[in-house]
């Protein structure tokens, strides 16, 4: 049986789109957490929000697949390394199903179904809602969240006959805290240079002299006064 493969679309603002996919193995986050598929999404800050994400159901196989919505489950986010999300609103007025699996739907059979090599986008979070990371304990580039994706699908025989070992694939998206404003850094073997004070205005010194220059200029206004009185 091939796997039936889940792919994201994630958007969000001011991030660049692409994410890379990695090996599972790279962290024990995504063994601890069952996870399929795995993706760096890299940094998010304090404030940062992920929204307009959705999911694609891929069919790798050669035969049908079909699924039940009574065995979904939605998304989640997880809050790593002392990191906290808040989802507004809740889970429940968060995601929805497409109208494109819809048109999927098997009334007689009452499942979808998903024709080999095909793919539908099954799920959306809706408009206005968001994954937000309120606050977060880890230092720079540890793990501060984790957003599973699971999906629970079964193959469909030609003949009819529908696998009894339920496929559950995990996608995960691993995202790491952001680094705070960067500050100045002293060069090792280096003394810091002290701040400089502010310059104040020079103050004029009043001495002796000071004074004298004063008295002389004062006779000399009063000679000029009375020299105009008598001319």
């Amino acid at each position: 049986m091939l796997a039936a493969a889940l792919l994201i679309a994630v958007s969000i603002p001011s991030v660049n789109g692409a994410y890379d996919e990695i090996e599972c193995s790279v962290d024990a986050v995504f063994s601890a957490n069952s996870c399929d598929q795995c993706f760096d999404w890299g940094q998010k800050s304090v404030e940062d929000g992920v929204q307009f994400i959705d999911d694609l159901w891929i069919n790798r196989g050669d035969t049908q697949r079909i699924m039940y919505k009574e065995e979904q489950t939605w998304p989640r986010m997880l809050s790593l390394g002392g990191s906290n999300w808040s989802q507004s609103p809740s889970a429940d007025g968060f995601w929805e199903y497409t109208d494109e699996l819809e048109a999927l739907y098997s009334e007689s059979d009452q499942w979808y179904i998903l024709e080999a090599g095909a793919q539908v986008k099954f799920i959306a979070s809706k408009l206005g809602t968001a994954y937000v990371l309120d606050s977060t304990d880890a230092a720079q580039w540890a793990n501060a969240g984790l957003l599973v994706f699971p999906l629970i699908s079964h193959t469909l025989s030609s003949d009819g006959d529908i696998s009894t070992d339920d496929e559950v694939h995990n996608e995960c998206v691993l995202f790491k805290a952001g680094g705070q404003p960067e500050q100045a850094v002293t060069p090792p073997g280096q003394t810091p240079k002290p701040t400089p004070k502010p310059q104040q205005m020079a103050q004029v010194e009043t001495g002796a002299e000071a004074y004298l220059l004063l008295l002389f200029a004062l006779i000399l206004g009063f000679v000029y006064i009375k020299t105009r009185k008598h001319a």
